[in-house]
């Protein structure tokens, strides 16, 4: 399912759910008429409508939890590329009280960095993979942070900010691909889409109903 979200659009896939779980239920619907007469079909109406009224019950509350579970995950998301943009601003804003040849090379880096990110990773990262281009400009910003030799105190408090930005820009990174990496279990689809299912089955029932 995580594939056909990463080459299809969100909007054709929904039409294909609900197009699907049509087709299931009315092939469902005139398998029972052929087998089954009205008659015998009535004697568990009642019945089989509490089981199915249960059924739809718990797969309402089940659909809230994820829902609210994608929503939180969402929020996470956001505020974690929050933390690595902002990682890279600071680094970029303190590189200004280096020296000139410092300044340029880490302005230069970060702005490799953001490139590659946006312009390539970003889109890689559907398909659960990383940039290298993007590892290798993170790896080149951080070994000429490390490489500062600061000779005043205004160079030493600098250089003291711009190695945790450079912590925080690595823990953000590494959730952010870790959190590209992830997704519903397959079994919550099949819950969800056989849910869906029983639920299109009984408003068409319903519909369809005799009686």
């Amino acid at each position: 399912m995580a594939y056909l979200f990463s080459i299809l659009p969100a909007w054709l896939i929904l039409l294909m759910v609900i197009a699907f779980s049509f087709l299931v239920t009315y092939l469902a619907f005139k398998i029972l008429r052929k087998i089954f007469t009205v008659e015998e079909l009535e004697k568990f109406k009642e019945v089989t409508g509490i089981y199915v009224s249960m059924i739809g019950i718990l797969y309402g509350v089940f659909l809230a939890f994820i829902v609210i579970a994608i929503w939180e995950n969402y929020d996470h998301v956001k505020e974690n590329i929050d933390r690595e943009a902002d990682a890279l601003g600071n680094m970029y804003r303190d590189a200004k009280g280096l020296p000139s040849g410092t300044k340029y090379s880490i302005d230069s880096c970060v702005k490799q960095y953001i490139t590659f990110v946006t312009q390539n990773e970003w889109a890689m990262m559907a398909h659960k993979k990383e940039s290298k281009e993007a590892m290798e400009a993170r790896s080149k910003l951080q070994d000429l942070i490390i490489k500062i030799k600061p000779k005043t105190l205004g160079e030493q408090v600098i250089y003291t900010q711009m190695i945790a930005n450079l912590n925080e820009l690595t823990v953000a990174r590494r959730i952010r691909v870790n959190t590209s990496n992830a997704g519903l279990p397959e079994i919550l689809w099949v819950i969800l889409i056989g849910g869906g299912l029983l639920r299109s089955e009984e408003h068409t029932s319903e519909l369809q109903s005799p009686c």
